[in-house]
């Protein structure tokens, strides 16, 4: 059930004044640092790929054996270096602009844009989305429909499981999402989503949510 965020969360929108086009220019800043962070990884799963067949050729041919490398063990990442503890908003979001992400995902059947829509509730001209991220690892979903009220659509627990990636867990349901990051701006996508498909929880039903809720615009913190 939604409960109101109450008085203190009320002023954050307007306590960060950006200019036109920030948004925009961010995610478009973000978006290429992304696709050249996965140029890399193909970079060197690729060197990983020739090296192998370099050793395999080198051992039948009775050259001397090396062993093969261990990768060194990743620690878990600070929480905090990923996504900073505060409450985070999107810029108000039109009806338009939710459809093209369903479409953009895959999802822009109607059955799916009619459940998506069903399930966000009373909707007229905007909706802001928004997340509440405590230090004491607790992850509040957070959502602002016309009429001005918050509420709180979800709630679960998170840790950071790698340089870019956090892990929510709730409902039974365990939602990676990669996160990047731009000073106190963050744009966050669905990764993946698993869990018991229980209607309304887990499942594509739910994974519909939760890549318009976060896949749509960046993230302001707030607060």
């Amino acid at each position: 059930m939604a409960e109101p965020l109450g008085p203190q969360l009320e002023h954050e929108g307007s306590r960060v004044a950006l200019g036109p086009g920030a948004f925009e220019r961010f995610e478009m800043r973000l978006q290429r640092k992304r696709r050249i962070r996965r140029a890399g990884a193909y970079v060197v799963a690729l060197s990983i790929c020739v090296l192998g067949v370099v050793s395999v050729l080198v051992a039948l041919r009775g050259k001397a054996e090396t062993g093969p490398a261990t990768p060194p063990s990743s620690s878990p990442e600070s929480t905090g270096a990923v996504l900073l503890p505060g409450v985070y908003w999107t810029q108000p979001l039109t009806r338009s602009q939710l459809v093209a992400t369903l479409r953009a995902n895959g999802f822009g059947a109607p059955h799916h844009v009619t459940q998506f829509f069903k399930d966000l509730g009373p909707f007229s001209h905007t909706v802001r989305f928004g997340i509440q991220v405590q230090a004491n690892g607790i992850w509040n979903q957070l959502q602002q429909l016309d009429d001005g009220r918050r509420a709180i659509s979800w709630v679960g627990a998170y840790l950071a499981t790698g340089p870019h990636e956090i892990t929510a867990l709730g409902y039974g349901c365990t939602m990676k999402y990669d996160i990047s990051r731009y000073a106190d701006h963050v744009v966050i996508q669905v990764l993946s989503e698993q869990g018991p498909s229980n209607p309304g929880l887990c499942g594509q039903r739910d994974l519909v949510a939760q890549t318009v809720i976060y896949d749509t615009a960046a993230f302001s913190r707030r607060s």
